[in-house]
């Protein structure tokens, strides 16, 4: 028996398959942010504390803006405290926020309310009176 493409004596032209390739639901997708405010890198101490069970974590804020810090504490172990309220202290300082990112570095904090200009200055200068206090201790 004869097929269609030997009677005819016309070539039949290959299908076109179109491959669609399936997304991974487990990739992260990336995220393009702009920050409304620039960071400010500073190292001084503070004290965070946990609202619901009033844990006082001691450590260093590694860098600020008008409305979040990166808070390190001075423990050896960091646990996933995502979603926590918080309270931070520094000095005469009282700032509510909440925890919204946890890695090695520490946590990221957003504040409720954001800082004015004139007490970011003075947590600026709060670094520089930490880093004099820290020379005057080793001498």
């Amino acid at each position: 028996m004869k097929s269609s493409q030997e009677s005819t004596g016309k070539s039949i032209p290959p299908k076109v398959v179109k491959t669609h390739w399936v997304k991974n639901p487990f990739r992260r997708k990336q995220q393009f942010r702009i920050r409304k405010h620039s960071r400010h890198p500073c190292y001084f101490l503070g004290t965070l504390k946990i609202q619901n069970n009033s844990t006082y974590l001691d450590g260093l804020v590694t860098n600020i803006s008008k409305s979040g810090l990166k808070f390190r504490p001075a423990k050896t172990y960091i646990l996933d405290r995502r979603g926590e309220q918080v309270m931070c202290i520094f000095s005469n300082f009282r700032i509510s926020g909440k925890i919204v990112t946890t890695n090695f570095d520490g946590y990221g904090v957003i504040l409720h309310s954001e800082i004015s200009d004139e007490d970011l200055l003075e947590f600026l200068t709060l670094q520089e009176q930490t880093d004099q206090s820290l020379y005057k201790s080793k001498a």
